[in-house]
């Protein structure tokens, strides 16, 4: 199977202030195999303009959905009232996947377990990007989910200094208050780039809730790859031979079903331990 490239052209009259919001109408849904299941949502632009945004549904960092838009005109409130443009379906999901432009909503046909995951829709007007998740978790039959689990998520380190060379542990750890039948699958992303998903099978819990033990598959994305070691029984994150680029902040969530959890990690990379210091000073 070929891959597919989606060229974007720079046009020489960027308009970053165009005024966009994307709205995502439910951030998670419950379905059951064989349904078929929208994912909803809507998008505003408060003023004309020459060129508008394309859309983009991604699963984890796959595509599904590419739509490039040519023209269109908007209401008093900044919804589209007409568009035109062009859909690309990629080739994992021609056939199963229906696309509506003027609410930037996607349709899943008969679902399927993997479909579960973390989808992404993500709006692109030159300098200006928004993007926006949706979870979704595809059940054998509607009773085999259970969303009042009970879920804690701690960052022992809210922010964090560290040298260039370095290894960094990014120090987590969680809690189930009580049995499951699904486990939360866990994702560490930094800005809106994956790091590392990891999708639990089974595992077993402490009377104080913290796992024993887990199986499961970890899944490290391409820029990682080599640099970053996961450890599902805490969710800590181990970063190797850290660089200036790798500062920034970082987010771990459980997704659990209904119940999501998410919280962040600043990460400070210093040349060395003296301008570590000096940063120091200046706070």
């Amino acid at each position: 199977m070929s891959d597919i490239y989606v060229t974007c052209r720079i046009v020489s009259s960027p308009d970053p202030s165009v005024e966009l919001e994307l709205i995502v109408h439910q951030d998670s849904i419950n379905a059951t195999v064989g349904q078929s299941l929208l994912l909803p949502t809507s998008y505003t632009i408060r003023r004309s303009v020459s060129h508008w945004p394309s859309i983009q549904w991604t699963i984890g960092n796959r595509m599904i959905v590419y739509f490039s838009t040519l023209n269109g005109s908007i209401n008093t409130e900044g919804f589209p009232t007409w568009i035109s443009g062009k859909t690309v379906t990629y080739p994992m999901h021609q056939g199963r996947v229906e696309f509506y432009p003027m609410n930037a909503s996607l349709l899943l046909e008969d679902l399927q377990l993997n479909d579960s995951g973390t989808y992404h829709i993500t709006l692109l007007h030159f300098e200006k990007i928004i993007r926006k998740n949706l979870s979704v978790w595809v059940h054998e039959d509607p009773a085999s989910f259970d969303p009042s689990v009970e879920l804690e998520l701690i960052v022992h380190q809210d922010s964090i200094n560290a040298t260039v060379g370095q290894s960094l542990l990014l120090p987590t750890s969680y809690t189930i208050r009580r049995s499951v039948s699904h486990w939360p699958s866990i994702q560490w992303t930094i800005g809106n780039r994956m790091i590392v998903y990891f999708s639990a099978l089974n595992g077993s819990i402490n009377t104080e809730g913290f796992p024993t033990w887990i199986s499961g598959k970890t899944v490290t994305y391409p820029m990682h790859q080599g640099r970053v070691e996961f450890y599902p029984m805490n969710a800590s994150l181990l970063l190797e031979d850290l660089q200036l680029n790798d500062s920034g902040t970082y987010h771990i969530t459980l997704l659990h079903f209904e119940k999501i959890i998410r919280k962040n990690l600043s990460v400070w990379v210093h040349e060395d331990p003296v301008s570590f210091g000096m940063y120091l000073l200046q706070k």
